[in-house]
């Protein structure tokens, strides 16, 4: 194993506890299995360096380096998503291939580590223990007896959110060697699917000899028209007329529909407790 990557989520600029606490079960590990540990933390711009920073933090708990992930699209105040934040990420996995990518288990880092598998086509585990004993990983998702191990050498990556309060931090060195990998715009959070919209009115009531004040009643009530004729396709159609066979009310409703009903009644009787029945479902 290469490359073990911890992406620490920040709050006000400072790392967040549960992302220390993966980074320092991050180090444990990365020494038992000779890994290079990288801290990435995807930000607008380089932060300047003192003794107190960020990185001098994160070098502090275990870091060997610390990736800035810069994206003048990134606003400072923004919370870890992958529309803001995922092009950085992105370009980061890209450049390091790591072979364990972490994060502290927040509801927002849940939604980026399960985009960011995807993107670099690795498992992904969601409440993971990730433990290393004479030079092998071990690799869990679960609590307890419910816990599921993956068996074996890995052959491929694996992206993993950490519950807080699972690990204890750890100590490093006094400074971590700091890369600046700078990458531009932001990825799409969603991609929209091309569909043609559906031209059938929503409703067509065929008012038969139904007087047409309560059929146009009963269409205003579901949103749709009314229609006197036979062969008018809708995505709701009801006829107020005498029951008929299944074959002639799809003929006559033009709606080729693999479900149709009817209710016993008078059709002008049952065309008013309908319109009273989805007047007051609306309110």
């Amino acid at each position: 194993m290469a490359n073990v990557l911890c992406v620490i989520e920040l709050l006000a600029g400072q790392a967040l506890p549960v992302s220390l606490e993966v980074l320092g079960q991050a180090r444990r590990v990365s020494t038992e299995l000779g890994a290079t540990l990288y801290a990435v933390v995807a930000l607008p711009r380089a932060p300047s360096y003192s003794d107190d920073d960020l990185v001098a933090t994160l070098a502090a708990h275990g870091a060997d380096k610390v990736v800035i992930a810069t994206d003048e699209t990134i606003d400072g105040g923004e919370e870890l998503r992958w529309g803001t934040h995922g092009a950085a990420l992105a370009a980061v996995c890209d450049l390091l291939s790591p072979s364990l990518l972490l994060f502290g288990g927040t509801p927002t880092a849940r939604e980026v580590a399960a985009r960011a598998a995807a993107r670099i086509g690795a498992a992904f585990l969601h409440e993971a223990f990730f433990e290393a004993e004479n030079g092998e990983l071990s690799l869990f998702e679960g609590t307890g007896s419910d816990a599921v191990g993956l068996d074996g050498e890995l052959e491929f990556a694996v992206v993993a959110t950490v519950p807080a309060g699972r690990y204890r931090t750890a100590e490093g060195d006094d400074e971590a060697e700091v890369e600046v990998v700078a990458t531009s715009g932001r990825s799409a959070d969603f991609e929209e699917l091309a569909c043609e919209p559906d031209a059938r009115p929503r409703a067509v009531v065929v008012a038969g000899e139904v007087p047409h004040a309560i059929a146009s009643a009963l269409a205003k009530a579901l949103g749709g028209v009314v229609a006197d004729g036979n062969g008018v396709a809708a995505r709701l159609a009801v006829t107020l007329g005498p029951p008929c066979p299944a074959a002639e009310r799809r003929v006559r409703l033009g709606a080729g529909g693999d479900v149709d009903y009817q209710v016993a009644g008078d059709p002008a009787t049952l065309a008013e407790a309908l319109t009273s029945a989805v007047t007051e479902e609306k309110k």
